[in-house]
């Protein structure tokens, strides 16, 4: 699985607010931009994080998810806003340069630029590894998987947001079916036995979990960039963030619910 993320902005310059019949005339639907999110969000880090996370906490650890899950709405919810309230392709640089001036607005833009192309690279390489771990063929497999991920996810984006939407929606619906069917396979063997002691290495071992974890809560300002070509920017892109907050929520805290359940004082081995 790998996270995907739309072309960066152009660090320098933005683009000015497009007028609202520009905005009418976008083509991302809701349902689409809670897919974007999901993508942005929801990573590799959903295989390894929860037994990491176990490892150091303890079922504790679920409290570090909770707590996350829950820091995260507010986070969502405001850059939906202000991507609702200035919706132009330079984002978060955007953002930057209305509060703090231009300069601060190339900065940021930079970073994004030499930011994203290489994580996308690198999830793609997270893709391969998993790919080679189950049908064998070491490095060779997971070069390989990783270029065609790398090559797909071009190809879709050459192709306009029609077709990105699309693509994203369907794969982020595939994502989230692959890890409800694996939860449910998994919690008819959960024992409530394995949840005691809740907190094996003492509450503030909950702290470190939760450094662990933070960074699989990054990505919801990846979208702001695109509230322009929303249909209804104003209306789509809160509408996605909340959906997109509740299913990664969801989902996170599911698997990890179920790497404790199920696996007990073994899940930290288990990634």
């Amino acid at each position: 699985m790998t996270r995907t993320s739309a072309t960066p902005v152009t660090p320098a310059t933005t683009t000015p607010a497009t007028t609202p019949a520009t905005t009418l005339a976008g083509r991302l639907t809701a349902a689409q931009g809670a897919a974007m999110y999901v993508g942005a969000v929801l990573g590799t880090g959903v295989i390894a994080l929860p037994a990491l996370a176990a490892q150091a906490a303890g079922p504790a650890s679920l409290l570090a998810w909770l707590g996350l899950v829950v820091l995260s709405a507010p986070l969502a919810a405001a850059f939906a806003a202000l991507g609702a309230r200035h919706p132009d392709s330079g984002g978060v640089s955007t953002y930057a340069r209305l509060a703090f001036g231009d300069r601060a607005a190339v900065v940021v833009g930079w970073c994004f630029y030499f930011a994203i192309p290489p994580s996308a690279a690198a999830a793609a390489l997270f893709g391969g590894e998993y790919v080679a771990a189950a049908v064998g063929g070491g490095t060779g497999t997971a070069t390989l998987t990783a270029a065609g991920l790398m090559a797909v996810v071009t190809v879709s984006n050459a192709s306009g947001l029609r077709v990105t939407g699309r693509v994203q929606l369907g794969l982020a619906g595939l994502l989230v079916a692959l890890l409800v069917v694996a939860v449910a396979l998994s919690l008819p063997h959960a024992d409530m036995a394995n949840l005691r002691p809740f907190a094996p290495h003492g509450w503030t071992a909950v702290a470190p979990a939760a450094a662990l974890l933070v960074w699989s809560f990054a990505g919801w300002e990846a979208i702001t960039h695109l509230a322009a070509d929303f249909r209804r920017p104003s209306r789509d892109l809160p509408r996605a963030a909340a959906a997109a907050v509740v299913v990664v929520g969801v989902l996170y805290l599911s698997v990890a619910f179920a790497t404790v359940a199920v696996l007990g004082p073994a899940a930290g081995a288990a990634r």
